[in-house]
Order: C-alpha cells, then structure tokens, then sequence
C-alpha cells in the first residue's frame, strides 16, 4: 500500500508540495482574497492589492474609485452590505469607460449582509472596462 501525503493547500502555498509532485492540468490555484476594509463615504480599491477583493459598504452611498487595474487586467471585488443595508455605490475608474451588460449599471443588492459580485476587465489598451455582475447572493 503506497504511503499518504498530506493535502496542500493552494492559496500561494504550491511552492510547498513535494518536490516531484505536480498539479494536475485541470486544476488551477485559489488566489487569496484580499479585504479592503469598510467603505465610509469612499474608498479606493487597488489592483495590485490582488485580483480577488472584497469590502464592506457603510455609507449610504459610497464611491469606489478603481486604481492599478490595468495591471491585474481583471478584478473580482465582493461588495457587502453591512448589517443596515441600503447601501448605493457606484464606480470611478480614471481615463476608463465603463460598460455594462445591457448598457445600464446593474442595481445592487441592498438587503442587510447582501452580497454583490463585480468582475471588472480591463483591456488596458482601449480605454474599456467591461463590468459583469452577479448579484444577491445570499445563503438560502
């Protein structure tokens, strides 16, 4: 009977498999999520914090201006809503058009600890930031 090695987790970590070992090719690492704290009023979100970001909406309304995203080229930002809820937030992205499925900024979910998932795209080339949402996520 062939022995057991631990599992590896792969959140940065794959530097830390055997030596020899390899992941298969269907299987891609988990990029840690990084918090970018609570809202207030504005904050700013930075790309070259990671492509997975989340934050806390806790203004009533709340200005998100997107910085370095050219770098990281896409971003998935997690927007949460406190414990109140009716939270409203909208984008800033300097030198960028945004564009949304449809053509209208989807509406967010403002339920009290709803969840929103934005993934913004940058082609860093023309000046177009695709933002694709899914909204109202919530435990059933």
């Amino acid at each position: 009977m062939a022995t057991r090695r631990p599992l590896v987790r792969l959140e940065g970590k794959s530097a830390a498999m055997p030596a020899g070992d390899r992941l298969p090719a269907d299987c891609l690492p988990v990029a840690a999520m990084y918090d970018a704290g609570n809202s207030g009023a504005a904050i700013t979100i930075d790309g070259l914090n990671g492509a997975n970001q989340t934050v806390l909406l806790t203004a009533a309304t709340v200005i998100i201006t997107i910085v370095n995203l050219a770098q990281v080229g896409r971003l998935r930002l997690v927007r949460r809503q406190d414990s109140t809820g009716g939270r409203a937030a909208s984008y800033v992205i300097s030198g960028r058009t945004l564009l949304y499925q449809g053509g209208t900024a989807p509406l967010s979910s403002t339920a009290p600890n709803a969840r929103d998932v934005h993934v913004l795209t940058d082609d860093a080339v023309s000046g177009v930031v695709d933002v694709d949402a899914g909204v109202g996520y919530a435990a059933p």
